[in-house]
């Protein structure tokens, strides 16, 4: 005798988790992506846990924000670009903190390969 659990399109229980699995409402995600985004600024570099949830937990949140735009603005084509459209742009600080780390990181390699270059000749 097997007992199996089937559930009817009215049941309380395919009702909650059908709930707790839907995205959450755009505005609701985008206040949480901003507040752990001023959180993991805010915290001073010792706090390395704190950071690491705060850095996780955005993560969880630009996931989650995406998931509520596709659901509330569509999945389509004619979604993604509304979504490109109403899109926050990226802080002007963010823009520079990549184009300096860009550009050490260029730095260091044309600066191995010189030496790399000079101790070749003359090394």
């Amino acid at each position: 005798m097997s007992t199996t659990l089937r559930f009817g399109p009215h049941d309380p229980d395919e009702a909650l988790l059908r709930d707790l699995n839907a995205p959450p409402p755009l505005a609701d995600a985008r206040e949480a992506l901003a507040y752990w985004n001023a959180r993991r600024e805010q915290l001073p570099w010792h706090r390395f846990a704190a950071r690491r949830e705060a850095r996780a937990m955005t993560g969880v949140w630009s996931e989650r924000l995406r998931e509520a735009e596709i659901a509330a603005l569509g999945g389509g084509l004619l979604g993604r670009a509304r979504r490109a459209l109403l899109m926050p742009r990226p802080r002007v600080g963010v823009l520079v903190r990549r184009a300096l780390l860009a550009a050490t990181a260029l730095s260091l390699a044309l600066g191995a390969a010189l030496v790399a270059l000079v101790h070749a000749l003359f090394g």
